[in-house]
């Protein structure tokens, strides 16, 4: 119980309330707290929420991330300052015209998510990411590093391709 008390001119005047419900509440959103925390600490995956910025006339223009779990910073090996400072532009250039921001101004637009593969230029990193749209200016990107998997999938490509090339030049059968 709360119990609050005021001094008047003829005695004391004294409420008495029950904090019950408040306090369960309270212990709840503390225990939800808690676990979100340990979500992010625990995970394996990259965790991250971009909040979009908006121009004047309302269109996405850019993203800057706003929370990022220690595995995000790892997989984009910049230090948290870094990557929570700048937007994604600044720390890639060519993601401003990237298929990958088309695919996230999408997901804003319609909300349905999406999963893709998306090379980081300037750390030489492929990172798969799976992009869903949690409110009207937030996304959620939940991604790990694929490099040397997708590194081995482009060299059997390149070799596939050498063998058709050479198929292809042979004069016989």
């Amino acid at each position: 119980v709360r119990v609050l008390r005021t001094r008047l001119k003829t005695g004391v005047l004294s409420i008495v309330q029950d904090s019950t419900e408040e306090n369960r509440t309270i212990q709840l959103l503390h225990e939800q707290k808690r676990l979100l925390d340990n979500i992010m600490r625990h995970s394996s995956n990259g965790i991250s929420v971009g909040e979009m910025i908006r121009d004047d006339s309302g269109s996405n223009i850019r993203v800057r991330t706003i929370v990022a779990n220690d595995a995000a910073v790892q997989f984009t090996g910049l230090s948290k300052e870094i990557y929570l400072s700048k937007t994604a532009a600044e720390i890639d250039p060519s993601f401003i015209h990237s298929g990958y921001f088309k695919a996230c101004i999408r997901c804003m637009e319609t909300g349905e998510p999406f999963l893709t593969q998306y090379y980081l230029e300037n750390i030489g990193r492929w990172l798969e990411v799976s992009v869903s749209r949690m409110d009207e200016e937030r996304q959620i990107y939940i991604f790990t590093d694929v490099t040397p998997v997708k590194e081995a999938q482009l060299a059997l490509e390149r070799s596939a391709q050498k063998l058709q090339t050479i198929i292809n030049r042979t004069q016989s059968g």
